[in-house]
């Protein structure tokens, strides 16, 4: 299934920087991430946490970008996965599920754009880290400061 993402005509696509996720998608594929994300968080499962936590790190290594999106991104998805695995500092049910659904979309082959397209392939996979980090923020705060984390470091 081919993808068209609508891009201004004045956007030079090799100067995608952070944030810019939520102005390239288009409205429709924002929708089409959020429904992916609500439905994963209700079906998520302990052998999906098992396969997060054996393939994340393996994914994470494979990427090489200098976009700061990408590398937001990267430190996010890092954080988040510390804190979904983190045996001293629970998470709630809820927040364990939408952690878990958000990483596993970020692991997943099946996404909205292919990982391998340079510069766009993880448009979809920064925009789903970010609701992650929106829906969860409370959670990651008291992470950070239980931790004593910087948290200008994933913003």
């Amino acid at each position: 299934m081919a993808i068209i993402i609508p891009f201004p005509n004045n956007r030079n696509i090799h100067k995608i920087e952070d944030g810019e996720e939520i102005e390239i998608l288009s409205e429709k594929h924002k929708q089409v991430l959020r429904d992916k994300l609500e439905e994963k968080t209700r079906y998520i499962s302990e052998q999906d946490i098992k396969t997060i936590e054996k393939q994340t790190y393996i994914i994470l290594k494979k990427i090489r970008s200098r976009k700061l999106f990408v590398k937001k991104m990267r430190e996010r998805t890092k954080l988040l996965y510390e804190m979904l695995f983190d045996r001293e500092i629970k998470l709630a049910k809820t927040a364990r599920k939408t952690v878990a659904a958000g990483l596993f979309y970020f692991i997943s082959q099946k996404d909205l754009l292919s990982d391998d397209i340079p510069g766009l392939g993880y448009l979809d996979d920064a925009y789903i880290i970010r609701l992650v980090w929106e829906k969860v923020g409370s959670e990651i705060q008291n992470y950070l400061a239980i931790k004593g984390k910087d948290e200008r470091l994933y913003m």
